[in-house]
């Protein structure tokens, strides 16, 4: 008869905590029986956490949302960040393009200058064999391009005219094996002639692949031999007349030499970069 009392008990008790957990507030008793399905059910409830935390991570998903469109939605995102990632650089190549053809529009204006220069584009560029030594320019003997003409870059001269059509020129660099022009050292009465480096020459098969180091300046002329100095700046001069525009930098002296003959020849630092050539200006005589 004693387990009556006792059954009694545990039923009283029950009902207690029946009636303690019916009027506890709404939040605890969402977490008792959020308590209780995580004892319950571990699996699903891990799992169902983690795709809560996936939608707050991604900024909110349907809470009916299935797999596959999750997957589908997951890859549409990655997809439209590349698209924006490689839409950012193409306008940031463009903006630069821009500002520089600015800048040689702007410098194509100046009044001062003896000649005009023509703004040209970069149409072909061999990349595998005479990168260095020639390339292609969208402007021809239509746009008053003739063969002779120095093609300048912002820093210096990067080569002459070599051969035209009506709407293209073809460019030869300073690093070609025939680039060949008058020049001068600026401020001083040594002219001459530039050619490409004399240890190239048994072999110019490699120039072309390479930028050129240096170029070599052998005087013909000029009374004043012994005033020429290491950093002594090399320009471009008309010795016959002709089409080539004088003033424009090609570098400077970077070493004096003598040849076996006695006559003088320097070394000479291009003054501008071969590497990326976008756009160009043609100086024209007037």
């Amino acid at each position: 008869m004693s387990s009556i009392p006792d059954k009694l008990f545990l039923w009283l008790c029950f009902c207690a905590l029946s009636l303690s957990l019916f009027f506890l507030p709404a939040g605890v008793q969402e977490r008792i029986q959020g308590t209780v399905r995580f004892a319950s059910e571990p699996g699903k409830c891990l799992a169902a956490i983690t795709a809560r935390m996936t939608r707050e991570a991604l900024g909110g998903l349907p809470e009916n949302m299935s797999v596959a469109e999750r997957d589908a939605l997951l890859q549409e995102l990655t997809s439209a960040r590349q698209r924006a990632f490689i839409a950012e650089k193409k306008i940031y190549g463009l903006q630069k393009n821009n500002d520089y053809l600015q800048y040689l529009l702007r410098l194509s204006k100046l009044p001062e200058q003896p000649h005009v220069l023509v703004v040209c584009e970069v149409i072909k560029r061999n990349p595998l064999s005479d990168y260095y030594g020639t390339l292609l320019i969208n402007r021809g003997y239509s746009d008053g391009l003739k063969a002779g003409q120095a093609v300048r870059s912002v820093e210096g001269l990067v080569g002459v005219i070599s051969e035209t059509s009506a709407r293209e020129a073809v460019v030869t660099l300073l690093g070609s094996a025939k680039f060949s022009l008058p020049g001068k050292i600026a401020g001083k009465d040594i002219r001459g002639i530039i050619h490409c480096p004399a240890d190239y020459a048994p072999a110019p098969a490699i120039l072309g692949f390479f930028p050129p180091e240096y170029l070599t300046l052998y005087s013909l002329s000029g009374d004043s031999f012994t005033s020429v100095e290491i950093e002594d700046q090399v320009v471009t001069c008309d010795l016959a007349g002709g089409n080539l525009v004088a003033d424009i930098p090609i570098g400077i002296i970077r070493k004096i030499e003598t040849d076996t003959a006695g006559a003088c020849r320097y070394q000479i630092s291009p003054a501008a970069a071969l590497g990326h050539l976008n756009f160009l200006l043609v100086a024209i005589p007037k």
